[in-house]
């Protein structure tokens, strides 16, 4: 088993069924035969994103881990062009660029990708850490996720956090808003949106219903 790291790079949850990972308990599991079948490939991404692999010769039904080393030769090499090609067509197809090192953000994440399709989508070129989740059909936006300071959110204090921002009706905005973990919309229109703390202030099982909420909403033109 090989660890494989994509640095600068995180996964978009909603390509990795339709590329052919399927889930199995807690990971994403790929496989796919290279070589003209005499090898199988398999790739395990896990909840916090690690990356394994692994290359089985079908023959023998033994790991091969040459083309992990620095052995030379012509075959050595065939089995490690496809495996870096496999490996880079899934980083293609399955991984985006983005700043976020949070793991409610990634929890967020895989849950819009698995439920609605939906990947962050980093819009502004000078703000890497804002990004956005549209619906599909409609193409409206039901979450603005964001890195802010403390201070602009109403606190005494200069450190960066992040925030979800989401849509509800008028009456539930004023229910949610307590001042500690649920907030006026930041940057949005406070009279539909609100923000939430990404600090663990509020936990992942109360957000997913809300971002389901906000997700209802954008269906309306």
């Amino acid at each position: 088993m090989a660890k494989v790291n994509f640095d600068g790079s995180r996964i978009n949850y909603g390509n990795l069924a339709a590329y052919g990972f399927m889930r199995q308990d807690d990971f994403y599991v790929y496989r796919t035969d290279i070589l003209s079948g005499q090898f199988e490939m398999c790739v395990k991404i896990g909840q916090n994103g690690e990356i394994d692999t692994h290359v089985t010769d079908k023959t023998l039904g033994d790991e091969y881990i040459l083309h992990l080393t620095d052995s030379e030769g012509t075959f050595v090499g065939a089995v490690r062009e496809e495996y870096e090609r496999v490996l880079s067509d899934i980083r293609k197809n399955c991984y985006i660029g983005g700043n976020f090192e949070n793991i409610l953000i990634s929890r967020i994440e895989e849950y819009a990708g698995e439920k609605y399709g939906s990947c962050l989508e980093f819009l502004w070129e000078k703000s890497p850490d804002s990004a956005i989740l549209r619906r599909k059909d409609s193409g409206k936006w039901y979450a603005v996720i964001m890195t802010v300071g403390m201070d602009k959110l109403g606190f005494n204090s200069n450190s960066k956090i992040c925030v979800i921002n989401l849509h509800a009706l008028p009456e539930r905005v004023s229910e949610i808003i307590d001042g500690v973990g649920y907030l006026p919309g930041y940057h949005m229109n406070k009279k539909s949106w609100y923000t939430i703390r990404l600090d663990g202030s509020v936990g992942i099982g109360e957000i997913l219903p809300l971002i389901d909420e906000s997700y209802a909403l954008a269906l309306k033109k």
